[in-house]
């Protein structure tokens, strides 16, 4: 005797608002997750793909849990999909202008969590800095997703461990390998502890070393920097750059003058607050084959705040999505 086919599961009135009301939180979820611009889009709308198709069987709990569930296993699945395919150069993170600090970050629509049980290490600001974006790629996709959704959502090991499928104590172990590696990773940056007056010294430095470049000027450059900056290009394959890291104080002045040497002249060049902190975007006119037709420059510093220890130039198309172009902004 055949089975009855299952009756598809209905889904409940308004159900599309109710989703909505959750986008910005899903999407600062997947961009802390992916970093990447286009992915954490790609991610929210999976995720409400599969809450249309599939809604929670329990319609009376709350309805963010249950959210974070889908698009943190479903970030799981695209993190491990982009690890195994090959990028063409260095891979940085997808800036953004707005940090998306949303309402209800952390535990507001499930209560509070047991005593002593949440940790919130990190921050919605910090989680959503460059250097912390580009030290989670040290971390393979699962641990990647524990950490997260531990320390800097602040969900309980036991939320953890439901959400991922795992038990309470494989959390704890692989949040302790996690909180390792990341450390190591983060180890080259310094903390971040007075933003306003470190924002002061990169955007001077900025200015400095954007000079230096335009005069052609090796010592100035040279000065700036430590003896062990390195330069990272994120071209992505679509435009000219340097496909591996550029380190010393020497080879980073040589490979930036080089580049404005044959850039042609940029239309527009405007500080832009990315991820938090000073960057610059420099649009361009008249190009030649196979030159990006946007490039954005940040900088890190040295503990010691005095010197360039990182520069990153970010030209990849897909790279630079989320940013608006320039005669969109005020700056």
């Amino acid at each position: 005797m055949s089975t009855p086919p299952s009756r598809p599961q209905t889904t409940p009135p308004r159900w599309s608002e109710q989703l909505a009301t959750h986008r910005k939180y899903l999407w600062a979820v997947g961009y802390r997750l992916m970093g990447d611009v286009q992915d954490a889009d790609d991610l929210v709308q999976a995720t409400f793909e599969r809450a249309l198709a599939r809604p929670p069987q329990d319609l009376e709990r709350a309805l963010r849990p249950w959210l974070t569930r889908v698009a943190t296993n479903l970030g799981i699945d695209l993190l491990r999909k982009r690890k195994q395919r090959a990028y063409d150069g260095p891979w940085l993170p997808a800036p953004v202008e707005e940090l998306v600090e949303v309402a209800g970050w952390t535990r507001t629509e499930h209560g509070p969590a047991p005593a002593g049980d949440v940790e919130v290490r990190y921050g919605q600001l910090e989680s959503a800095r460059h250097a912390f974006l580009l030290a989670l790629e040290a971390l393979e996709p699962r641990p990647r997703a524990v950490l997260l959704l531990r320390d800097v959502l602040g969900y309980s090991g036991p939320e953890v461990a439901d959400i991922l499928g795992l038990t309470p104590a494989n959390v704890r172990v692989v949040l302790h390998r996690a909180r390792k590696t990341l450390d190591a990773a983060r180890a080259e940056f310094h903390p971040r502890e007075r933003v306003d007056e470190a924002d002061a010294r990169t955007l001077d430095l900025l200015q400095r070393l954007m000079v230096a470049v335009a005069s052609d000027d090796a010592e100035a450059l040279e000065r700036l920097f430590t003896a062990e900056v390195v330069v990272t290009t994120d071209a992505g394959g679509e435009y000219t750059a340097a496909r591996k890291i550029v380190r010393g104080a020497a080879a980073a002045s040589a490979l930036l003058r080089g580049i404005s040497r044959h850039s042609p002249p940029p239309k527009s060049m405007t500080l832009r607050p990315v991820n938090g902190e000073p960057a610059l975007l420099g649009e361009f006119h008249d190009r030649e084959i196979n030159t990006a037709p946007r490039a954005l420059m940040r900088i890190e510093l040295d503990p010691s705040g005095e010197r360039i220890r990182a520069v990153q130039v970010l030209l990849a198309s897909r790279t630079l999505a989320g940013l608006r172009p320039a005669d969109s902004t005020n700056a």
